[in-house]
């Protein structure tokens, strides 16, 4: 008998269990609830534990971002590689009173947003390296122009047209919560 043929079997279940999981805990982003299934999987559960663990910082990171500026709070999406920034805010009809999206760029420079394919009229602050706001600009809908930051910027956040201006909040605010970045108080 060929040995080569129940252990690749043994390998295809286990595949086939671990992309179940993997579904199951993407739609429920529930990894922790899914360890009774995940042990019963004899040989398989040591595999299924390091591919949960490896995407476990993926599931974090749809999560949004709880940011501070002075006593304002602002949940924000955060877009982070080139193809999260590239599909940004585009065809969002409405954006959430105090939600935005936080872009990280990969260098700081004056880093430039566009409004191609969103229609919601938006403010952008760019941050620097330490988040204090930079610059603040106004963005149209629909636009293809170019708005670049006039001094180097680690990162930008979008939120609904005057949502800066409403709250008083200008060049010099500090930005509290982004991944990464220490409190300006402890620096």
């Amino acid at each position: 008998m060929d040995m080569r043929r129940p252990v690749r079997a043994a390998q295809g279940v286990c595949a086939l269990a671990m992309l179940a999981i993997i579904g199951r805990a993407a739609m429920d982003a529930g990894v922790g609830r899914h360890g009774r299934f995940v042990t019963g999987l004899g040989g398989c559960s040591m595999r299924v534990a390091l591919v949960l663990s490896l995407l476990a910082p993926l599931v974090q990171a749809a999560e949004p971002l709880a940011l501070r500026l002075g006593e304002h709070k602002l949940s924000a999406e955060y877009a982070v590689t080139a193809e999260q920034r590239q599909l940004g805010l585009m065809g969002r009809r409405e954006l959430a009173t105090d939600s935005g999206m936080l872009f990280r760029f990969d260098e700081v420079r004056h880093n430039c947003l566009w409004m191609k394919d969103t229609p919601l009229p938006l403010s952008a602050a760019f941050l620097d390296e330490r988040g204090v706001i930079v610059d603040l600009i106004d963005l149209e809908p629909f636009s293809r122009e170019m708005r670049c930051a006039q001094a180097p910027a680690r990162y930008a956040l979008e939120t609904n047209r005057g949502w800066f201006t409403e709250r008083a909040l200008g060049l010099g605010t500090p930005v509290q919560g982004i991944p990464g970045n220490a409190p300006l108080s402890a620096r």
